[in-house]
């Protein structure tokens, strides 16, 4: 078998070190050719998108195992040509900065941004309801944009997140740390940064404790800020909807106080009502800013707003395999720290002092093994004694809810 008989949609056997494998099933999602060399976009089966990667020719295996997409009917076939390759090669191609192009004011290009942006989530709001809805889901299997430049790190993406193709083009995104503008050029990154006045995201400062800050932010109201914010954290969050309208939002923005200005370390987002009980939508760490324990004060951050209204609260599901991890570790010590110190609760007493859902507090109960039953009855058992730990400050905390009438959610 030859390797030009390789097509979009074969699985195929890779080799790639994952884990304690060398070779990895995955299948091809694209093909292009940069500079004569033939790519293939792969995707690794049962591991998460954000591994997905090009890869060259020689890390696949010709052998019997792989497997050729089925022939679709003669009409869905067409349907398939009707995208040649040569488009998404000029959807990826990376392009040399163009002199004229870089002469262009920052304000200007700024202006431009955002017109772009607009466009962009007007296309995305409706992509579904076209004809080209299956190339639309391609392009969102692929990553359009390799690395971004933020607050002086260089980082790899994992995901898809539709900034306007000619920024997406780019080998580098560069974006503002305080006002998340993004560029397609270093210069005009530069000559932003000289001329942006923005030191702190918008909106109110609602926490401030030993150099970090909670900043909330109102969608209907910040609305530039808020859709850049969306784009740059759903290069790295595949599970959830990007909220391109973000008016029903309210955002809650992480900041790490220096000396020339506050700079996002996190942030996370809530429904201005929901009847679902969720107190997060988004919540998201900085990739140069993860394993900190910056994840643990944002989720403590959210029970905090929960205790405040005085409402159990969880966060939307489904969760990330990253999410779920922080948020089981964070539902466990709050739980045990209660149980440690009581000798007899119930599960509804529990909920009331950590804001915790019952559902939550069930499912943590059973996956660690606590319910036993003697008599017949239920009892909690634990291996040993917990202390509660809180990252955030009560008393540090400057706000009260807000009360949304349907005329301003809408």
């Amino acid at each position: 078998m030859d390797i030009s008989e390789i097509v979009v949609g074969c699985k195929v056997d890779i080799f790639k070190e994952l884990d304690e494998h060398n070779i990895i099933r995955g299948e091809i999602l694209d093909i292009q050719v940069k500079n004569n060399i033939v790519l293939f976009y792969v995707h690794y089966e049962n591991y998460n998108k954000r591994l997905d990667e090009w890869i060259t020719s020689d890390k696949i295996i010709l052998n019997e195992n792989i497997e050729f997409p089925k022939k679709k009917k003669k009409d869905e076939k067409k349907d398939r040509q009707k995208t040649p390759r040569k488009s998404t090669q000029k959807k990826k191609k990376v392009t040399k900065p163009d002199t004229n192009t870089e002469d262009i004011s920052a304000d200007q290009k700024e202006g431009e941004n955002q017109e772009q942006t607009q466009n962009t989530i007007r296309r995305a709001t409706i992509v579904d309801t076209t004809a080209d809805k299956q190339d639309a889901e391609k392009i969102f299997k692929l990553k359009n944009v390799n690395k971004i430049f933020i607050n002086g790190y260089t980082i790899d993406t994992w995901y898809f997140s539709p900034y306007p193709k000619h920024i997406s083009s780019q080998e580098i995104v560069y974006i503002c740390s305080f006002c998340l503008f993004y560029f397609g050029h270093l210069k005009q990154f530069k000559k932003h940064q000289e001329n942006c006045q923005l030191r702190h995201p918008p909106g109110t400062e609602i926490y401030k404790k030993n150099g970090l800050s909670f900043f909330e932010l109102d969608g209907h109201i910040h609305k530039n800020y808020c859709r850049n914010l969306c784009l740059l954290s759903k290069l790295f969050l595949d599970h959830k909807t990007l909220y391109y309208d973000v008016d029903p939002f309210l955002f809650y923005i992480l900041c790490e106080e220096k000396d020339d200005g506050y700079y996002i370390v996190g942030y996370f987002s809530k429904e201005k009502e929901n009847t679902q009980g969720y107190n997060v939508a988004c919540l998201l760490t900085m990739p140069y800013c993860q394993r900190k324990g910056f994840g643990r004060i944002l989720i403590d951050f959210s029970y905090l707003l929960s205790a405040k209204e005085n409402v159990l609260a969880s966060p939307e599901k489904p969760l990330s395999d990253l999410g779920l991890v922080s948020y089981k570790k964070y539902w466990k010590e709050q739980i045990f720290a209660v149980l440690s110190s009581c000798e007899e609760i119930s599960v509804s007493s529990i909920c009331k002092q950590t804001n915790i859902t019952e559902d939550d507090v069930i499912g943590v109960l059973s996956e660690e093994g606590c319910i036993r039953f003697y008599d017949g009855l239920p009892v909690l058992v634990l291996d040993r004694l917990y202390d509660k730990k809180k990252s955030v400050d009560p008393s540090c905390l400057e706000w009260e809810p807000i009360t949304v009438s349907k005329k301003d959610s809408k």
